[in-house]
């Protein structure tokens, strides 16, 4: 004989029980009974016999309570409980005035017991009979306080009518509280189990959720159970977002934040999703929808980028998550720039630059400020740091953005808004390179360079009839040629902050004077100012040598703990989201 036993090991169902009429119904069919398809039908029928003894957690005898085998696979019927009645596939017994209990004819298979004395003590035992067994002697076992699992149904189910939860090994049931929108299972021995959520429409497939795990006395809450993708998508994971410290360290909460996620081959398997990812879905971890937009995919090298815009991320926390979903072959796309991006939350031009050198440069939010290449831009898409980048030839090419100069992008002296951009320079020179802005008499950032070949990063605002008001980098030489750099201006009324790499670097504008009309008519551009530069002196077209990427005007000053987030998501190694259970 051999009988291998697992006590409380294997992951197996419990389902939420919510009204006190299904616990009422699963004890009062506790009785004798057995199931004949567990005992007497197989070719071995009579060969299995299961004994135990059973303590209370005081010491005492665990004396006249109910005893219930089931197949670890068991689940209740939600009918059957509603009614009342008991399920066949079951033995019941009671243990006898010292705790034992014994169950003969048991055919063999993998089974759950349930020790309940029916006022809030229980066990369960996990064992497996194989052929030829005959008698298991299991080990003594303690009656505990029953623990609780409670979660949420999100609220794009509140329409769907019969939403359960089972639970394999388990006589439970719970059912959908609409008002709460959330279910209770009680009385549950401690343990790990498998849960099952359905509904009676077609429109749904079953989920399961597992290692769901029950101590004693507590209530563990499993948060929220997304029917309508988990049973529609095939797959899905969640991705925390870690703001502590070991994290990207960002101790306020940020509001409306599009969350960089980047797809490879160790972390996502390309071939589960449909070829250009349309099937992608992203929710908060109570179910709530959250918009996307795919920056770039690729199934061939296994490598996407996609923006997920969080309207709230936790600051100094690791336990926040999303979840993506994919999988789902009907699936059509829900990429979206324009939500993601969204004009009511400042966002007035975002350019990724991501394609080939000669297509459009689109604009991702719905003003749709997109970019036609000028000069001799080069047509090879380059490597940027998200995703696919522009370069600049530094003698003709640049990008202009027709009809901005009247635009949302057209900001008034002293007012509050913020640029920003990753930048390459292939050298440093003795010219003055532009990266981006509106006219060199108006606004922008550039990378400045001097004759002792030492060179900074800049930003700038004119001031009309007084001159540029300048930020940059306060120990030159700044980080320059040949690595990538994530460069912020910021202004806010009369001040003006520079940021290098998510760190403020200075708060104070100087000035370089100039009695000169502040000139609102250029339109804005990248890599270039656009035209020909006389004042004060005679600087050219400032054309920019290198590469940029991701270039972003919003109509707000943003604050350090967004440009820190913005830097910390987007940089190569990415230290805010995280692929882990």
């Amino acid at each position: 004989m051999k009988l291998i036993l697992a006590l409380q090991k294997r992951r197996f169902g419990l389902l939420f029980l919510v009204s006190t009429c299904c616990i009422s119904a699963m004890l009062s069919f506790l009785q004798c009974t057995t199931g004949d398809n567990i005992a007497g039908t197989g070719s071995h029928a009579g060969n299995g016999r299961i004994t135990c003894a059973l303590y209370n957690d005081d010491g005492s005898f665990a004396s006249d309570a109910a005893v219930i085998l089931r197949p670890h696979d068991y689940t209740a019927s939600a009918e059957d409980m509603a009614l009342g009645k008991s399920s066949i596939n079951r033995i019941n017994t009671r243990t006898d005035s010292r705790g034992v209990f014994s169950i003969d004819s048991v055919d063999p298979g993998t089974y759950c017991i349930e020790v309940n004395d029916g006022s809030g003590h229980a066990v369960l035992v996990r064992c497996t009979i194989e052929e030829g067994d005959s008698t298991l002697h299991l080990p003594s076992d303690t009656l505990r306080p029953t623990g609780t699992i409670t979660g949420f149904f999100p609220p794009s189910m509140d329409n769907q009518e019969d939403l359960y939860i089972q639970v394999y090994g388990l006589e439970r049931i719970g059912v959908h509280d609409e008002l709460t929108e959330g279910f209770t299972v009680s009385d549950i021995p401690g343990g790990t189990y498998t849960i099952r959520a359905f509904t009676s429409s077609d429109n749904f497939k079953p989920v399961e959720i597992d290692s769901v795990t029950v101590k004693s006395s507590k209530v563990t809450n499993i948060g929220t159970v997304d029917l309508y993708h988990q049973s529609s998508w095939d797959h899905s994971r969640k991705l925390f977002l870690n703001t502590s410290a070991d994290g990207a360290g960002v101790a306020a909460d940020v509001v409306n934040f599009p969350v960089l996620i980047r797809l490879r081959q160790d972390n996502f398997d390309f071939s589960q999703a449909k070829a250009d990812g349309e099937d992608l879905r992203f929710t908060k971890s109570n179910g709530d929808p959250l918009p996307c937009e795919i920056e770039g995919w690729n199934s061939v090298t296994r490598e996407a980028e996609i923006w997920v815009k969080v309207d709230t991320v936790y600051g100094n926390n690791k336990s926040q998550f999303l979840v993506m979903y994919w999988g789902n072959p009907e699936a059509p796309g829900e990429s979206d720039g324009g939500a993601v991006f969204d004009t009511a939350d400042a966002f007035q031009g975002v350019w990724h630059l991501s394609g080939k050198g000669k297509e459009v440069a689109s604009d991702a939010t719905m003003n749709h400020y997109h970019g036609t290449p000028q000069g001799n831009s080069e047509d090879a898409p380059v490597a940027g740091v998200i995703g696919g980048a522009r370069a600049f030839d530094g003698k003709t090419s640049y990008i202009t953005m027709p009809n901005t100069a009247q635009s949302s992008l057209n900001f008034p002296e002293d007012a509050h808004y913020s640029i920003s951009s990753w930048v390459f320079a292939e050298r440093i020179d003795s010219l003055y390179r532009a990266i981006a802005g509106k006219g060199h008499e108006q606004y922008y950032l550039q990378f400045k360079c001097i004759k002792n070949k030492r060179a900074t990063w800049e930003f700038v605002e004119f001031q009309n009839q007084l001159g540029w008001e300048y930020t940059e980098d306060s120990v030159p030489p700044a980080p320059g040629a040949k690595e990538w750099v994530y460069l912020t201006g910021v202004r806010s009324g009369t001040s003006q902050r520079f940021y290098i790499n998510g760190e403020l670097m200075v708060d104070t504008a100087a000035l370089m004077p100039g009695e000169y009309d502040r000139n609102t008519t250029d339109n804005f551009t990248i890599g270039s100012h656009g035209r020909s530069v006389n004042l004060p002196y005679q600087q050219g077209w400032s054309f920019f040598n290198g590469s940029i990427d991701e270039v972003r005007v919003s109509s707000t000053a943003r604050n350090d703990d967004w440009i820190r987030l913005c830097y910390m998501n987007q940089k190569n190694d990415d230290v805010l989201v995280e692929f882990r259970e």
